[in-house]
C-alpha cells in the first residue's frame, strides 16, 4: 500500500509540475580583446523536456529585468534545430552584452527591459508553454565559470 502511494505521489507531481526539469545553469562573464568589441555575460540552462517540441515551447526569460526571445534547442552546434522529444536534454542559451555607443560609453545591446509577469526570488524566470498554457520555471541561481578574456 506504501508503495502504490508513493508511485500516485509521484505521477501527481509529473503530471501536474514543471514539465521541465533543471539540471544545471550556467554564466560566464567574457571580455573582448579590443575596446570596441564590448564585454558581457553567457548565461545557459540544461534541461530535460517532459514532453516534445510539439507540446512544449521555451520563448522567454528574464534575468533580473532584462528580457530575452529564447528557443530551447537539443543540439548547440545546430542552433536551428528546434525539435526535440520527451527526456531530451534541451539547452537555452541567452547573453547580456554591453558595447560602446558613438559617445564611448558602454551600454546594453541586446535585451529589453521588462518587468517580468510574476515576482521570482531566483536569478532568472523561464518562460514556457505547454499544450497552449503559459507556465514558468524559475532557476534559483547560475553556477559561475570562469571569465573569458579574448584576445
Amino acid at each position: 500500500m506504501k508503495a502504490f502511494i508513493t508511485v500516485v505521489f509521484v505521477s501527481l507531481i509529473f503530471l501536474f509540475g514543471a514539465k521541465m526539469k533543471l539540471i544545471d545553469s550556467t554564466s560566464q562573464e567574457w571580455a573582448g580583446g579590443i575596446y570596441e568589441s564590448g564585454y558581457g555575460t553567457n548565461y545557459k540552462a540544461t534541461l530535460i523536456a517532459k514532453g516534445g517540441s510539439e507540446k512544449l515551447q521555451v520563448n522567454e526569460l528574464w534575468i533580473g529585468k532584462d528580457y530575452f526571445e529564447v528557443k530551447a534547442m537539443k543540439n548547440l552546434a545546430k542552433r536551428s534545430d528546434l525539435s526535440f522529444v520527451r527526456k531530451d536534454t534541451i539547452y537555452i542559451v541567452s547573453s547580456i552584452n554591453f558595447k560602446p555607443d558613438t559617445d564611448g560609453a558602454m551600454v546594453q545591446v541586446n535585451s529589453i527591459k521588462k518587468d517580468p509577469p510574476k515576482s521570482f526570488k531566483g536569478d532568472a524566470l523561464l518562460g514556457y508553454t505547454w499544450k497552449g498554457k503559459k507556465k514558468y520555471l524559475e532557476i534559483k541561481s547560475f553556477r559561475k565559470l570562469e571569465k573569458l578574456i579574448f584576445p
